[in-house]
């Protein structure tokens, strides 16, 4: 990478063009290796765009004022704004944090003795503190205050006392934040291997409240017998057994590539999904007679905060969708588990409503489980609800489509008959569709049967 940033600058050489933020800051903290770079400039942006695009024969994507250049191959981006400020010097006077407040003209690359530091920013990273540049830092941009959570998972930073209360004093400024700006954010945090310590943190500091305004409520939440620690315990527990318990449970699957490629892609989602998967306990607290605490049908109910939150931080559909199925289904493991009625028609009506979601629910499931029942009293009762989950992981991925062999209430003649249509491949297609429905109940009789096949495919 290093050459990239030595061809780039030569290229933008003369020009009033500078290396701001994380590059600099990673080269004070010993990290070579780097897949951007940060510029800030005082020449039209639009020369810089030409320049970079006919040398590096790659198409500029503007997003706002920033303008990024992707290097495919290198896997680097290149990311320029035209600053607003007189000069450098004033730009930096604006920024975030002093670890991310250094400068460097393009012509003086690779001397680092040339750097621009205006706020002891190198002894403030060589302390690993995460500092505001001046005390109108983070309210003219409340969502800086999340970046201080991701600074300290990245790079083990550390939050001095006066940077806590001035988060705070401006936690609540969140409310009015951009709701895809404080989702970017989160996202960043819970990529991090240290997601639960990191929310923690948040909570301490009066930030987690104010982005997931229930968890001041899951607190006061007591749980029944099986649990020791109130509901917002739980829920962090859980979270923590998904980050440190997880990739050595799965070590030994013989599908473990598979699964750790399904984690990769659904991290974030299935993260949240930990934390909020028994949210639905605020509005279902029960005490009965006997002094039991019930949480009836919690799962279903957790799913207006699910939106809630969802439409707060403009998450996609898709991702809405995601994670409402995990937490609506979470419990549904367990419920079979614990009837014995784990029949290759229920297999396989869970996998068939759930899918590609079926996997995330039952990893879900068991560190819900895990969360739940700790201590050595537990041990065979653990060992037992790791292999039935495994088990059903195994037939996830070898027996999805042959769990149970169930002849079509209709043949193909009749399906023909009916339809009035001839012989083809469709026909095949009709009689997978009219089984899946009678495996999961939806129809009963031959009767059924043809309505079914009229509504849908006539």
């Amino acid at each position: 990478m290093e050459m990239i940033v030595k061809d780039l600058c030569s290229l933008l050489k003369g020009t009033e063009t500078y290396i701001v933020g994380g590059y600099l800051r990673n080269y004070y903290l010993g990290i070579k290796k780097c897949n951007d770079i940060d510029l800030v400039t005082f020449s039209p942006k639009k020369k810089l765009e030409e320049i970079i695009s006919k040398n590096f024969k790659i198409t500029p994507i503007n997003i706002g004022p920033l303008t990024k250049f992707f290097l495919k191959d290198k896997k680097f981006f290149i990311d320029i704004i035209e600053s607003n400020y007189a000069n450098i010097y004033e730009d930096l006077k604006n920024r975030d944090f002093t670890c991310n407040n250094l400068a460097l003209k393009i012509d003086h690359y690779p001397n680092f003795k040339k750097i621009i530091d205006i706020n002891k920013s190198r002894e403030d990273i060589k302390k690993k503190v995460i500092v505001p540049v001046n005390n109108t830092s983070l309210p003219f941009d409340p969502v800086r205050i999340l970046r201080i959570y991701y600074l300290k998972g990245k790079f083990n930073f550390h939050i001095p006392l006066n940077t806590i209360m001035e988060i705070r004093k401006n936690a609540p400024l969140l409310d009015s934040a951009k709701g895809e700006r404080l989702k970017d954010e989160l996202k960043k945090i819970l990529k991090l291997d240290n997601g639960k310590e990191l929310l923690f943190q948040m909570y301490l500091h009066g930030v987690l409240q104010i982005l997931i305004p229930p968890v001041e409520k899951m607190a006061n939440i007591k749980q029944n017998h099986y649990h020791t620690k109130n509901l917002l315990i739980h829920s962090f527990k859980t979270l923590e057994i998904f980050e440190q318990n997880l990739e050595n449970l799965i070590s030994s699957s013989p599908f473990y590539d598979n699964i750790k490629d399904y984690l990769n892609e659904h991290m974030v989602i299935l993260k949240l999904a930990c934390f909020l998967h028994d949210i639905g306990k605020i509005d279902t607290s029960k005490i009965t007679s006997s002094g039991k605490i019930t949480f009836y049908k919690h799962e279903i109910e957790a799913e207006k905060y699910i939106r809630t939150l969802s439409n707060k931080l403009k998450f996609s559909n898709t991702e809405k969708s995601r994670l409402i199925t995990f937490v609506k289904e979470h419990m549904k493991p367990l419920y079979l588990y614990l009837n014995k009625n784990i029949t290759k028609k229920n297999k396989y009506k869970f996998f068939n409503t759930n899918k590609e979601n079926s996997l995330g629910i039952l990893l879900l499931s068991l560190c819900d489980y895990l969360a739940t029942r700790s201590g050595e009293n537990y041990g065979v009762e653990i060992e037992n609800y790791q292999n039935y989950i495994f088990n059903l992981i195994q037939d996830y991925y070898t027996k999805t489509d042959e769990l149970i062999d169930v002849p079509s209430l209709l043949t193909g003649d009749e399906i023909q008959s009916i339809l009035n249509i001839p012989p083809s491949p469709q026909i095949g297609i009709i009689k997978n569709q009219l089984i899946k429905q009678q495996i999961i109940g939806e129809i009963r009789n031959k009767e059924e049967a043809i309505k079914y096949i009229i509504n849908k495919f006539s």
